[in-house]
């Protein structure tokens, strides 16, 4: 067998480079588990593992949100709950100091109940959440993002819970306090009539706005559900492209070895060959 020529020497050792280099890239696939170390190694899959990185980083700040938005709507709920007692009981000691029978004393006390129902609910409307911000927005619903173009406003604003017509919760309660406590009896049951009907429109009031954000948090979970869901497919994708198989690439690299440990031995024979071997 004839030795190697200077052209062809160079281009055997270039050939057994690229076999050593190839072994080299499998070895670390192995190593590190990926199969893409930079995007020439496979342009396709690394463009759309780009994407999906964006896509999981915007995932993983929706699901954040929809996280607080949760927090946020059961601490709502938490004082909608006591706000729904307290005008239970405010109307139901007003309706009973409706009863003339029971004198002056009996409607004053239950005035300065109604005072002191009211003074809570001021503390409600003025409750503070986690983010040391008002739970209930002053102007319009905080809205926070949680999907692509979605936005979600986790509790409603402090006029859509605590007014009706305009006017506050806690006000109606004082007005009604003072209607207990008016000394002329057609000028108290007239008042009484007109605050008895705003009592039980703010109990009615107040069960639709704790149902209403009994929506929104179900509204919530149901998009925690989906984001959850996105970041598995998402990840199972991204792995699809860029995880190394590791059975495939173990198959891969002996015969990789396989090939190049040949071309060496094959080189080293040739190699040896001398000039009084070739004319024999």
């Amino acid at each position: 067998m004839p030795g190697l020529t200077g052209t062809r020497l160079s281009l055997e050792i270039g050939r057994q480079t690229t076999l050593a280099q190839n072994v080299l890239k499998t070895q670390i696939q192995i190593a590190t588990g990926k199969r893409i170390e930079r995007a020439s190694d496979d342009p396709g899959a690394a463009a759309r593992i780009a994407d999906l990185v964006r896509s999981q980083g915007n995932v993983e700040s929706w699901a954040s949100n929809v996280s607080l938005g949760q927090s946020l709507a059961a601490h709502a709920d938490s004082i909608l709950s006591q706000l729904s007692d307290r005008v239970v009981q405010a109307q139901s000691a007003y309706i009973s100091a409706g009863d003339s029978a029971l004198g002056a004393d009996y409607r004053a006390g239950v005035a300065a109940e109604l005072r002191s129902f009211a003074s809570e609910i001021d503390e409600m409307a003025a409750t503070k959440s986690s983010l040391d911000q008002p739970l209930f927005a002053s102007s319009g619903n905080s809205r926070i993002p949680v999907g692509d173009g979605l936005t979600i406003a986790p509790v409603p604003s402090a006029s859509e819970v605590f007014q009706t017509g305009g006017v506050s919760l806690s006000q109606q309660l004082r007005d009604a306090a003072a209607a207990l406590e008016m000394t002329d009896p057609q000028q108290r049951a007239a008042a009484y009539a007109q605050s008895t009907q705003q009592l039980g429109a703010m109990v009615a009031h107040v069960a639709t706005v704790h149902s209403d954000v009994g929506v929104r948090a179900n509204r919530l979970d149901a998009l925690q559900n989906r984001l959850a869901t996105q970041k598995i497919d998402l990840a199972s994708e991204r792995s699809g492209l860029e995880d190394t198989d590791i059975t495939l690439a173990v198959a891969q690299l002996n015969s990789q070895q396989l090939t190049l440990e040949a071309a060496q031995a094959a080189f080293a024979r040739i190699s040896k060959q001398t000039l009084f071997d070739i004319l024999r």
